[in-house]
């Protein structure tokens, strides 16, 4: 419920307060998440194609945008959405309850503590961007030129790994080997979050394998567009 409030009522607080500024454009951070039962293609989920959530989170990311057309469509008020894939660079949060999945990879390996893998397929990849490109990105939207005034972007590199490619990447970087366990039990993936597992409406273990076992990679050509240049690669 709270990626609701924030991510529906916050933006739609956040538009309203835009519109009354008259503000030259709006950008709204949304997620490669909505992606998530979308039909995988070849070069990587589309900025049109067909959006069918079920989690909160992408639901809630969603919506977000669907309020970001409406005021568009309403009011001519300029949007551009960005639709944000895994994120990495310096200073990542290890320290949330779900932390992103670099951040646990190097906080246990320089610890030199087990890590829970729960996927290990090879085929099942990820896109991974580098944080200076987000931010070139965002300031290239600041003063970008187009017709369009309402604009979904995916800001991905194109280029997708699957959790061990990265694991390796990581280890090449470090010169130190991660100490790896793996789980099982795909449907424990979340399972520091205890709530979901309770009761008798408990999130089906389908739902969670789903999350685990998703391709998520993405078609970078309009992003590369914007930004004039090719993504940073994490293998040089």
């Amino acid at each position: 419920t709270a990626s609701m409030i924030s991510n529906i009522a916050g933006t739609v607080n956040l538009l309203e307060i835009s519109r009354k500024l008259e503000i030259k454009k709006f950008i709204f951070m949304s997620s490669g998440a909505t992606y998530e039962r979308s039909k995988v293609k070849k070069k990587g989920f589309n900025e049109n194609d067909k959006i069918n959530t079920i989690l909160m989170y992408p639901t809630s990311k969603f919506f977000g945008e669907k309020l970001c057309d409406i005021y568009n469509e309403s009011y001519n008020l300029p949007v551009y959405k960005i639709r944000l894939f895994n994120l990495y660079g310096p200073k990542q949060d290890y320290q949330r309850k779900h932390p992103p999945f670099l951040a646990q990879v190097f906080k246990h390996i320089i610890k030199n503590e087990k890590m829970k893998i729960f996927n290990s397929n090879n085929e099942i990849k990820r896109d991974y961007l580098y944080i200076d490109d987000l931010l070139e990105l965002i300031l290239k939207l600041i003063s970008y030129k187009s017709k369009q005034n309402n604009l979904t972007v995916n800001a991905c590199s194109g280029n997708s790994f699957s959790t061990l490619e990265m694991i390796r990447e990581v280890e090449k970087v470090t010169n130190k080997k991660l100490k790896i366990q793996n789980e099982k039990k795909a449907s424990n993936f979340w399972g520091k979050y205890k709530d979901i597992y309770n009761g008798k409406y408990k999130l089906k273990d389908n739902v969670i394998k789903n999350e685990v076992f998703k391709i998520a990679e993405g078609d970078s050509t309009l992003f590369r567009k914007i930004i004039n240049k090719n993504t940073t690669p994490i293998k040089k």
